[in-house]
């Protein structure tokens, strides 16, 4: 990835998928999350320290036409909102 892309996580309570969010945070690009629960104390510091605070639960709105990817973890479903949205817009 050359350039800096805006990338949106759908499920970020996953540890890999935190991981991965945090090594892009790393290589220069902007990251944003959600996720339907709260993460665990442990898994939130972590995702405070590199300033990734996620939204709490799924929403469509989190979904822009500005937006370069979206990573979808593992866990979430082929109705969930941010996912739909995202294949309206031509994003996923």
């Amino acid at each position: 990835m050359d350039k800096k892309r805006k990338i949106h996580f759908t499920g970020i309570g996953n540890p890999v998928v935190q991981e991965l969010a945090i090594a892009l945070i790393r290589a220069g690009h902007e990251v944003t999350a959600s996720e339907e629960l709260a993460p665990d104390e442990q898994a939130r510091k972590r995702l405070q320290e590199f300033g990734l605070i996620p939204n709490s639960g799924w929403s469509p709105k989190n979904i822009q036409q500005d937006l370069s990817d979206l990573v979808i973890s593992p866990e979430i479903g082929n109705d969930n909102p941010e996912l739909l949205r995202a294949l309206e817009l031509k994003v996923a």
